[in-house]
């Protein structure tokens, strides 16, 4: 190839297509790692989100479990205690009755 006319530069040129390719493929590679080191922080952050969202959930449960809890200590001592205002009442009632006769 060198002994040919013009066989320098053609080798020459080749080698210059073959080292353009080459420093091609290492941006197209460089390119490609940038690519997936920005996918990796995404998928991080979507995790965090979700992990973040999981945990919205469950304290969202917990504070309607609390709620209802509440609710039912309400209603059971609102209980009671019409049940001993009654109770009291009635006692009061009979021993009024009995004074009084």
């Amino acid at each position: 190839m060198a002994d040919e006319p013009g066989g320098w530069e053609l080798k020459r040129g080749l080698d210059q297509l073959r080292t353009d390719i080459r420093d091609d493929v290492a941006d197209l590679k460089g390119d490609v790692g940038g690519i997936a080191a920005r996918l990796d922080a995404m998928d991080a952050r979507y995790v965090s989100h979700r992990e973040h969202s999981n945990l919205a959930a469950r304290v969202e449960k917990l504070e309607l479990g609390a709620e209802k809890r509440t609710d039912r200590n309400i209603t059971i001592w609102l209980g009671i205690g019409i049940a001993a205002f009654s109770s009291l009442t009635s006692t009061a009632l009979s021993v009024f009755a009995f004074l009084t006769r």
